[in-house]
């Protein structure tokens, strides 16, 4: 099977995915910017993995680069993955 960058592009299963994983960490984000900070409570931005970590009152943010990437790798990956799939059984 043919598989190229073009073909993702166009692939309206790979950007279906993808934005379902960008509004997965856009909920999350929204999630922490309007919960309130009424207790000591430990705070995740990102969806599988979480790539920014906020502790409650004491004021402590942890950004973690590899949480980052490993988000985007995966999403590419399940992205690719159900891209693939569908090609192959719509023939």
């Amino acid at each position: 099977m043919h598989f190229s960058i073009a073909i993702l592009a166009r692939s309206k299963t790979f950007l279906g995915v993808l934005t379902l994983f960008a509004l997965a960490n856009l909920w999350t984000l929204l999630r922490h910017k309007i919960s309130p900070l009424c207790c000591d409570q430990e705070m995740t931005i990102g969806f599988p993995v979480p790539f920014h970590i906020s502790r409650g009152i004491t004021g402590l943010q942890d950004v973690y680069i590899l949480g980052l990437l490993l988000d985007i790798s995966i999403a590419a990956t399940i992205a690719i993955t159900a891209t693939w799939i569908v090609r192959a059984f719509s023939r």
